[in-house]
């Protein structure tokens, strides 16, 4: 189930009374706008465009890709890839990903503050973050209370 558990479109498909309780690790989530700013403004706007509907973990990291993007050619001052490229190894940003701030440390050659979060799916059709605890709204429920094998224990 993965990181499509709290999607939407997958709760839809497979519907609520058949998720109840699982647990997803997820890239992104609209519900970091509670304790973020910079998501905030990204939801509010996402949300005025498109109809209400709350953005996706997908859509987020497409938009984070294209603003860090953005700013690395703005910062070089040139659309030269080694500059871009320079720009971008040291480039330190907030942004709407869990941790709140995007760099690329030369230790690891990579984004690497930006934790998953954790959401479990509730009966009421929401879908929480539980983890981490800087991040979430909610307390997780384990073991399954629906599930009589998991109850039992």
């Amino acid at each position: 189930y993965g990181a499509r558990g709290p999607e939407k479109q997958a709760t839809d498909a497979l519907g609520k009374e058949h998720v109840q309780y699982i647990v997803s690790a997820v890239w992104w989530s609209s519900q970091l706008a509670d304790k973020n700013k910079l998501a905030g403004d990204f939801v509010q706007k996402f949300k005025a465009k498109y109809g209400g509907r709350n953005p996706e973990w997908y859509q987020a990291l497409g938009y984070e890709t294209a603003r860090t993007l953005f700013t690395a050619i703005e910062k070089a001052g040139s659309l030269d890839r080694e500059k871009v490229r320079q720009t971008l190894a040291q480039l330190k940003i907030p942004s709407i990903l869990p941790g709140g701030e995007l760099d690329f440390p030369a230790k690891f050659g990579q984004q690497v503050h930006a934790p998953f979060v954790v959401q479990q799916n509730m009966p009421d059709g929401k879908s929480p973050i539980i983890a981490p605890p800087d991040s979430a709204l909610a307390k997780g429920i384990a073991p399954n209370p629906s599930c009589a094998k998991s109850a039992s224990k």
